[in-house]
């Protein structure tokens, strides 16, 4: 999920039994409500893992929350037809496919670089 902050959070906040994710901050322009001056705020990735954050938790919930089983199945099915030299589909179509998973590929590498990241650097509070 993309979160918006006033201040840059930690990498890992644990609240109770939910530990929450943050990661791909970067620094954003937005208008203040009260002036209308622009200020500097942060946008980035959130995600929360219920229990034990392990790396796999982790990495399964940064992976989960932008492709849900049902996404991740149709991505799967796509590439499988888009594999297929006689399949029926336009050469565009087959192209959008392969992009579709090589993205869904590079997801779940990027999670684990998170995961790795987040349980190797102290900037959490817990």
């Amino acid at each position: 999920m993309i979160t918006t902050s006033d201040s840059l959070p930690k990498f890992k906040i644990t609240e109770g039994n939910i530990t929450r994710i943050f990661f791909d901050f970067k620094e954003i322009v937005v208008k203040d409500f009260e002036n209308g001056n622009d200020r500097v705020a942060y946008q980035g990735e959130n995600v929360d893992v219920i229990g034990n954050a392990d790396y796999g938790s982790i990495a399964s919930a940064i992976v989960k929350d932008k492709y849900p089983s049902d996404v991740k199945d149709a991505v799967q099915a796509n590439y499988e037809l888009a594999k297929e030299a006689d399949s029926p589909l336009s050469e565009e179509k087959r192209a959008e496919y392969l992009k579709e998973y090589e993205d869904y590929q590079a997801w779940r590498i990027k999670a684990k670089e998170v995961a790795k990241r987040v349980l190797n650097d102290d900037n959490s509070t817990e």
